[in-house]
């Protein structure tokens, strides 16, 4: 079985200040202290509400590229897919 690199595209309602711009949320959500982590437990949250399934979320899949070796730090690498 092959490696390959696909990536995730979600989208979600996040709070943002009244006077917050484009940038700033980027910049908070990408570049700041915020954790990563808080999109899956939003994720997660939206789930639990539907039945524990976020197939109805609207996320997208799509093919990047052929996976190698520089992928190894990359989650799901190490996943012999079964």
């Amino acid at each position: 079985m092959r490696k390959v690199v696909m990536r995730m595209t979600v989208e979600f309602v996040a709070p943002a200040l009244d006077d917050s711009t484009p940038h700033d949320m980027e910049y908070l959500m990408n570049e700041s202290g915020w954790c990563m982590d808080n999109a899956l437990d939003t994720l997660s949250d939206w789930g639990d509400k539907h039945g524990g399934c976020i197939c109805g979320s609207g996320a997208h899949f799509e093919y990047v590229r052929e996976a190698s070796p520089l992928d190894a730090d990359m989650p799901g690498y190490d996943h012999d897919g079964d």
